[in-house]
Order: C-alpha cells, then sequence, then structure tokens
C-alpha cells in the first residue's frame, strides 16, 4: 500500500493509503476482520453509487443512505450515524474535502474518499480534511472491503490514542491540583506533607468527592479567603470562618 504525502511535511496521524494490497493474505485477513457495517454512499454518478453499493450488500454490510450532494451527505452522517461514510472527493456544490472535513468535524467517524483519479492533489486534501483511506472508482469487492476495515482501524486507532491523550491530561491536571491543595492544608492546618495529603484523601472519602473535586474546592475556598483579607484586613473572623471551611 503506498502513502501520499507532501515532501517536507510530517505525516499525519490518519494517512490516507490505497487500499489495493501487495500482499493477498494480509488483504483476505482484513476483510475476514471487518463486521458487518452500516454504510452512507455520497456519489454522483447514480451507476457507481448503485455498483458500490450491491457490492458491499454482497460482503454482508447494510447501505443506509446513498446521495449526490456534499450537504446531503453530512446531514446523512449526522442523522443515521452510520458506520462508515465513502464520499466521491468531486462532488458538486460542497465538494468532497469540504463535506470530508465537516463530518469528521460534527460528528467523527471514519470516511473513505472515492475518486477517479483525475486528482491527485484533492486526495492529500482529502487525508487532511480526515478521511482514512481512499478507493479507486468503481472499486472492486476486494478494495471496498479492504477500504472499510483500514478505515475503521485506523479510527479506533486514533480515537484510542486521542482518549489516552485526554487521560494523561486529566491525570496531570488532577495531580497538580492535589498539590496545590495540599500546599494550602500545610500551611494552613500546619500539618506535614503526609498529613495534608491524608487530610485532603479523607476530604474525599467524607464528601464522596474526587480527589479533583476536593483539590479545586479548597484551592476556590483559599482564593476567597486571601480575597476577602485584601478587601477587609481587620475582619478576623470572618478570614477565621472561611479559614476553617478550607
Amino acid at each position: 500500500m503506498g502513502s501520499h504525502k507532501r515532501a517536507g511535511r510530517h505525516p499525519r496521524v490518519a494517512v490516507l493509503v490505497r487500499t489495493r494490497s501487495r500482499q493477498p493474505g494480509r488483504e483476505r485477513k482484513e476483510r475476514e476482520a471487518v463486521e458487518s457495517l452500516r454504510v452512507v454512499i455520497a456519489e454522483e454518478d447514480l451507476s457507481v453509487s448503485q455498483g458500490i453499493a450491491a457490492a458491499l450488500a454482497a460482503e454482508g454490510h447494510q447501505v443506509i443512505g446513498t446521495v449526490s450532494d456534499g450537504d446531503s451527505a453530512v446531514a446523512e452522517a449526522l442523522q443515521k450515524h452510520p458506520d462508515v461514510v465513502l464520499v466521491d472527493i468531486r462532488l458538486p456544490g460542497t465538494d468532497g474535502v469540504e463535506t470530508i472535513r465537516r463530518i469528521t468535524s460534527e460528528h467523527p467517524l471514519p470516511v473513505i474518499a472515492l475518486t477517479d483519479g483525475s486528482a491527485p492533489e484533492a486526495l492529500e486534501q482529502a487525508a487532511e480534511a480526515g478521511a482514512m483511506a481512499y478507493v479507486h472508482k468503481p472499486g472492486t469487492r476486494e478494495d471496498l472491503c479492504a477500504a472499510l476495515a483500514i478505515s475503521v482501524r485506523r479510527f479506533r486507532d486514533v480515537a484510542a490514542l486521542s482518549a489516552e491523550v485526554q487521560n494523561l491530561k486529566d491525570t496531570l491536571e488532577t495531580r497538580k491540583f492535589a498539590e496545590q491543595a495540599k500546599g494550602i492544608i500545610m500551611q494552613r492546618l500546619q500539618m506535614t506533607e503526609a498529613e495534608a495529603y491524608a487530610h485532603l484523601r479523607e476530604k474525599c472519602r467524607n464528601q464522596q468527592k474526587t480527589m479533583r473535586q476536593a483539590a479545586i474546592e479548597i484551592i476556590e475556598a483559599e482564593h476567597q479567603f486571601l480575597e476577602v483579607l485584601s478587601k477587609d484586613p481587620p475582619s478576623k473572623l470572618r478570614a477565621r470562618q472561611m479559614e476553617e471551611h478550607a
């Protein structure tokens, strides 16, 4: 399988790949591995659209929508929630590249670009818009099934990576909040680091809050406490009350 990318640019995670495999055994495994999928086809040429639909149906997939323009393709994706959308990159009106961009941004799912080979630069644009694979029209059963398998696998890989990155980000942010809250507890209650951490964990258990929630609550209370002191230094009682709340 060949890849398309501009010279001097770093390859994207979702690299657009040609679906005709040079390894027949691997291609068969790709076809066997993919489950039955619900598919929307966006193709201006009715005969091509019907041919693709028939090929996919013969392989056990369900074509739940066929449209001939970009706006309708976006609407079908948003309303019917297909597993995969096949998009002709030369659709009339809203072109295929913009259609792919709208689908992947408004309702992320695997998208396959359909091409007649006359606009190779559009394939790079389709990849940048979010397409996971492409097929030369009209597409054989083997090409179509390989494209489905590749696009679904790549989409899941990207989704898993995004979730992992988000989980790591959440963990680091929670740790940052916990460290800040622990410092406040150490200062206000004259505790050691271990005692402050135990106090924070006890607060989580007693109030049935996550570490992040409890830490943010302490930080916000500290900010309010300092704000009161800055506006009304003589108000010792109010300051003590807010300190106890923290």
